[in-house]
């Protein structure tokens, strides 16, 4: 499975308990809650090839759906092959010709709901290591909650603004849902026009969810408790609008910054 410390992937991009909601009218009888709206996946309209940001993303391949189907992690020196059915997604990861971990995303209508984790040994064996369930409200990801050996290991919840297309805040709880890190996004008025990879998505798992974002993010802060910081992005357009270069600058971190080629 991918892991980062926590600095790393909170600067660099971008798991809860499911809840129930109940309309109570005011004459002592219950009526049946508003239909929610079903969340629709994210599409890709034009193809990523690479992308510098992140874990580096390389050659990468897509099939007649627009649905990304092999690519390399190349920091992390990764291959990722991805399936497709009706019902899941299956990412199959390799080392060194060897594979590593496979994730599979249960599906329904096209949209992740939820995400069983494996490690694969020298033999073949499949070890369940987590689980992430998916929550959605709105038609927007709400929710995560993410389990290990049976037992809450974190989870994340997400808050959009009022017109339901940008995340504005991110709160990860640890095991004992204590708030570990809270994240506030201002946005730019640039539109957002990436697909399967971006912030958000940097396991290129992007069109297995509702976009959380419609414009490209200006600025993050992140509050770790213990000390805030503050990032603030630029972004290089091509003549159609795609981020062909971003930038992220950090005072107490430094300038980091990326390219990204587009089919």
């Amino acid at each position: 499975m991918i892991t980062k410390t926590a600095q790393h992937y909170f600067l660099r991009s971008a798991c809860l308990l499911t809840y129930l909601l109940f309309n109570i009218a005011c004459d002592d009888h219950q009526t049946e809650p508003e239909p929610d709206t079903f969340p629709i996946p994210t599409a890709n309209d034009r193809l990523l090839l690479g992308s510098t940001f992140a874990f580096g993303l390389a050659n990468a391949a897509y099939n007649k759906e627009k649905m990304p189907e092999k690519f390399q992690f190349t920091d992390l020196g990764q291959d990722v092959v991805i399936n497709y059915t009706p019902a899941a997604a299956v990412y199959v990861i390799s080392e060194g010709g060897q594979i590593k971990n496979k994730l599979i995303y249960t599906l329904k209508n096209g949209v992740a709901q939820s995400r069983i984790d494996y490690e694969v040994g020298p033999n073949g064996k499949e070890s369940v290591i987590g689980t992430v369930t998916y929550i959605y409200k709105a038609g927007k990801l709400h929710k995560t909650l993410t389990m290990q050996n049976g037992q809450v290991a974190g989870s994340r919840e997400y808050y959009y603004d009022n017109a339901n297309e940008n995340v504005i805040m991110m709160e990860d709880y640890d095991k004992d849902g204590v708030l570990t890190v809270k994240i506030t996004f201002e946005y730019t008025n640039i539109l957002d026009k990436s697909g399967s990879f971006n912030e958000w998505n940097v396991n290129m798992d992007g069109t297995l969810f509702p976009r959380k974002s419609k414009y490209l993010v200006k600025k993050k802060i992140i509050d770790f408790g213990s000390f805030v910081q503050e990032a603030n992005m630029s972004y290089v357009l091509d003549l159609q609008g795609y981020v062909i270069s971003g930038e992220e600058a950090t005072p107490s971190v430094g300038t980091y910054t990326w390219t990204n080629k587009w089919m």
